[in-house]
């Protein structure tokens, strides 16, 4: 503040005067004014050279910058930004170059800077944080029927006719009994929530539902990895279990059922009654006399 300053050279104005009036111990007097020997003599110097005006700061930026950007040069990158707006720093280096290939280039870091002063830089978007530690788990053993069932959807494909097919499928963890093998045409919660509640009606409610930490089951963008489906199963007394991330191996639904269901559906064959053998996670053949129209209405 200008206060401040004028009060500082108004003391090395005092500093000075005392200075020069004789039989003045100067290293004394250097002491008394809080400055070293060396300073002293630098503003006594500067003040018999320039007068009062040599007591005042002068900036420390130097007089010469070889690495000063030229002026017609942010110029130019500044009416290169105004013709390419939706370009970045590094495609403008680049245009820049090619124009100008006689002229030394800044580097890009320069042109960023540049075009930041400028204003011509657009801000990124800040992501929202992922709470990536907030996941609820219940890593139990299924001991008994409805204890755990696991949902998944096991992903999209098309059929020869471009009909689209997104199997749900539902698996009580116990008995390895898949519950439901559901086609929809979207994987939303509605959908989903749908589905459950007729499985439900059927089965009754289990205790915990395991899922992977994806949509509908899951969310990483909310608190504790909630969705309104899953607050719906906790209101209604359900625990929920996620899988550690990059651990699919905890979700495994039989891929040899699912490979095969795949298949004999882009055949059309799965209208006609017939029996399906499933492999469960131990590798025992369970045969499951049932129609497999019924599990996709």
């Amino acid at each position: 503040m200008p206060w401040k300053e004028n009060n500082v050279v108004e003391l090395r104005y005092q500093f000075v005067l005392e200075s020069l009036q004789t039989g003045v111990n100067f290293t004394q007097l250097c002491a008394q004014y809080g400055f070293s020997t060396k300073c002293g003599y630098k503003w006594k110097e500067r003040f018999i050279l320039e007068g009062r005006e040599g007591l005042r700061d002068k900036k420390k930026t130097p007089k010469n910058s070889p690495a000063k950007i030229a002026e017609e040069t942010i110029l130019d990158i500044v009416k290169i930004k105004n013709n390419k707006k939706f370009w970045g720093a590094k495609k403008i280096l680049e245009l820049y170059k090619n124009k100008f290939p006689d002229r030394k280039p800044p580097n890009r870091s320069t042109v960023e800077r540049i075009l930041k002063k400028a204003g011509l830089l657009d801000k990124k978007k800040k992501r929202r944080p992922i709470n990536s530690g907030q996941r609820i788990s219940m890593p139990e053993k299924a001991t008994h029927p409805n204890h755990i069932w696991t949902v998944d959807f096991k992903g999209w494909w098309y059929t020869p006719e471009r009909e689209k097919v997104n199997p749900l499928t539902v698996r009580d963890d116990f008995s390895k009994y898949i519950l439901a093998i559901k086609t929809m045409k979207k994987g939303d919660i509605p959908s989903v929530k749908a589905e459950f509640t007729r499985l439900f009606k059927i089965y009754g409610i289990p205790d915990i539902i395991r899922s992977d930490n994806g949509p509908p089951f899951a969310s990483m963008q909310s608190l504790w990895g909630l969705t309104k489906l899953s607050v719906w199963w906790l209101s209604l007394g359900i625990k929920l279990d996620r899988i550690y991330q990059g651990n699919p191996t905890k979700m495994v639904l039989m891929k040899e059922c699912i490979e095969t269901w795949q298949e004999n559906y882009n055949r059309k064959s799965l209208v006609t009654s017939h029996s399906s053998k499933i492999f469960s996670i131990n590798g025992e053949l369970n045969s499951i006399e049932k129609d497999l129209t019924k599990l996709l209405t």
